[in-house]
């Protein structure tokens, strides 16, 4: 009897610590609901994190964006040099071996070395080759460039004319006053550029003169300049021309008038703002 008694006993007690092991469903579902919770802010902890750092990646990128944007990017300089190729350009009767087409390169040249150093600069040809006068215009084009230059040199039959003078894309006077702003830049470049030249080389001021007819101006988008550095036809020009010396002060002074330009530009778009 008393063996039976411990037996269920004994079974009572595993019963009991069975039941304690296991439980009750009130304590299993507030369980369920402690994991559902921790789950819920494991995943909007997650999610915050991510979201901050989307934001600090949008800020940073924004913020390089600005700097990016406050840094002044380069102007876009268009040299063209004059003829090429089986196109020689005016001859001199100074000399047989040197032609308008050689002396328009050596100046291009100089000009584009004194260039880059502050501006992005293409050469429409860097050898003596021909390139059609619309094919010229429209390099400058699809290259969005700010400002065209083409060189060249002079002739007249008489040889007392000498001097520098530079063309613009105009026909009528009145546009200046009322229309297309291209051609009134192009003006405004026009006289920076000559004044600087003829004091940088001390040569004759022969003016900045309207010409509807020179393609390479009339056909560009952005303003454009053709400059007639000096007469071929005049033998002391002709000389002087064929100098580096006197090329460096032509090119120097065309550097000096194109940042006067710019600033000028600056100045003016400030005003307007």
């Amino acid at each position: 009897m008393t063996n039976k008694r411990n037996v269920e006993r004994k079974r009572n007690k595993d019963i009991d610590q069975k039941n304690k092991k296991r439980p009750s469903n009130k304590k299993r579902t507030v369980r369920k609901v402690r994991k559902k919770r921790k789950k819920r802010k494991f995943l909007i902890r997650r999610i915050l994190v991510i979201v901050i750092f989307l934001f600090v990646v949008y800020s940073i990128f924004s913020g390089v964006k600005f700097l990016i944007e406050l840094i002044p990017t380069k102007k876009i300089i268009v040299i063209d040099a004059g003829h090429g190729g089986s196109d020689p350009g005016f001859p001199s009767k100074y000399s047989k071996s040197i032609v308008e087409k050689e002396i328009n390169l050596n100046i291009a040249k100089k000009l584009k070395e004194n260039l880059e150093k502050k501006y992005k600069v293409h050469m429409v040809r860097t050898q003596d080759i021909k390139i059609d006068n619309y094919n010229r215009a429209k390099k400058a084009n699809e290259l969005k460039a700010d400002i065209f230059i083409s060189i060249h040199a002079n002739s007249f039959e008489d040889p007392t004319v000498e001097g520098i003078e530079i063309f613009y894309d105009l026909e009528d006077e009145k546009v200046l006053e009322y229309g297309n702003q291209k051609q009134k830049d192009s003006k405004f470049l026009a006289d920076f550029v000559l004044n600087s030249m003829v004091e940088e080389s001390g040569a004759n001021k022969r003016g900045v003169k309207k010409n509807h007819r020179i393609i390479v101006t009339r056909e560009t988008d952005m303003p454009a300049i053709l400059i007639e550095t000096g007469f071929m036809s005049n033998g002391n020009e002709f000389a002087k021309l064929n100098t580096d010396l006197y090329q460096q002060k032509l090119v120097d002074g065309i550097e000096k008038g194109l940042e006067n330009y710019f600033i000028s530009i600056k100045d003016r778009e400030t005003k307007t703002k």
